[in-house]
């Protein structure tokens, strides 16, 4: 009866480390999950900052081209006023010219304006790289940390799976459905020790002769209150049962 014992002892010491396990690994996808997100997240910064740089960029070249359509604008108006026969037409022509002055000035500012932002911009992209760079470093290392740990626990729960197994295959079938169906019921723990008639499942007193007769460990007992099988263990020493 004894190797009974240690055999359910065995079993609900590996059941209890493999939920111990399996909650572990549970929280690892969803750390995994947004980190994932954060790189995403930056990534989508920088970018939406190299595209406004762009948008900057192709502005300014926009409006250099204004610019120079504006001064072939003022070089035609300049050799029509050699051509023009009526103080009206002049006139015109002189006005035409003002407003495309103007213009030229409102375009040259823009450009100036433009020129600025794209400096700023080009540095804090620059910026954002350089930290985006960094950031992937260390987002690589923390990822691959939390993809081993994932790995090294299902390692844990295929050898637990296999020592359980091992257990199962010696102990009577009988005695493996009467396990589970007290595991089951008892929120995973089916097999509990008893130390100075206290159960440590329900923590309450079991009968004085069935605590003598329990540190014998001549049959299977179970708790009167909880209905765990129950066993004595010393703990006036670690380990001592």
């Amino acid at each position: 009866m004894k190797d009974t014992i240690a055999l359910l002892v065995a079993l609900q010491a590996l059941d209890s480390e493999a939920v111990q396990v399996a909650a572990r690994k549970q929280s690892l996808p969803e750390k995994i999950r947004l980190l994932e997100e954060t790189r995403q997240r930056r990534q989508a910064a920088v970018d939406e900052d190299g595209e406004k740089l762009k948008g900057v960029i192709q502005r300014h070249r926009d409006q250099e081209e204004q610019l120079k359509r504006g001064v072939e604008g003022l070089k035609k108006a300049k050799q029509r006023l050699l051509d023009v026969k009526t103080n009206k037409e002049y006139q015109a022509i002189l006005k035409e010219m003002e407003v495309i002055e103007t213009l030229q000035g409102k375009v040259e500012d823009e450009i100036i304006s433009l020129l600025e932002q794209a400096d700023h911009m080009k540095a804090a992209v620059k910026q954002g790289e350089k930290d985006l760079s960094v950031f992937l470093a260390v987002f690589a290392d923390e990822k691959q940390a939390l993809e081993e740990q994932v790995q090294a626990l299902d390692d844990t729960l295929i050898r637990l799976k296999e020592k359980r197994q091992a257990v199962l295959d010696a102990l009577p079938g009988d005695l493996v459905r009467r396990y589970e169906t007290i595991r089951e019921k008892r929120n995973g723990l089916a097999v509990i020790s008893v130390w100075k008639e206290v159960c440590n499942g329900c923590h309450m007193n079991i009968p004085p002769q069935m605590y003598i007769e329990l540190q014998r460990s001549q049959e299977l007992r179970t708790c009167p209150n909880c209905h765990r099988i129950i066993y004595w263990r010393n703990e006036t020493s670690a380990g001592e049962s």
